[in-house]
């Protein structure tokens, strides 16, 4: 099985973190899939009004910032990569938990960059969990 990006340096950190009781990863395996889509439905109106505000700001780089502009295109690289992910998380197979790590990684990254401190703590102990539910994901 071939590592994702990063994937190797994180694993000896993951491992020194608390195990999750069985039950908890099996309710994450299960479940999360269905709330993520739920998420993504509710939040298609305000990705698309991003998208559209993207396109502007474009217009007017130099107001907004290229800090801003650099998060909103890695901040829609992540969700993109969750679309992807679901297929995957739902038949819990390994390509669908390394695009869901890619999007977390992404999202950390938009974090970081817009300053969004609350934002990366919240997305490092998702890939806390994704790194204790990854022996659920086959190849």
């Amino acid at each position: 099985m071939s590592k994702a990006i990063l994937e190797q340096e994180i694993e000896p950190i993951a491992a020194q973190l608390p195990e999750l009781p069985p039950s908890v990863k099996e309710g994450f395996v299960k479940y999360v899939p269905i709330v993520t889509l739920v998420l993504l439905i509710l939040t298609l109106p305000a990705l698309l009004a991003l998208l559209a505000l993207g396109g502007a700001l474009f217009a007017f780089a130099g107001l907004a910032g290229i800090q801003s502009l650099l998060a909103l295109v890695i901040g829609i690289a992540s969700v993109v990569f969750t679309i992807i992910a679901l297929p995957g998380l739902f038949k819990r197979t390994r390509a669908g938990w390394v695009n869901e790590y890619y999007a977390q990684l992404l999202s950390i990254l938009a974090s970081v960059i817009s300053i969004q401190i609350l934002s990366v703590v919240f997305s490092l102990v998702w890939l806390y969990v994704l790194f204790k539910v990854r022996d659920a994901y086959q190849a």
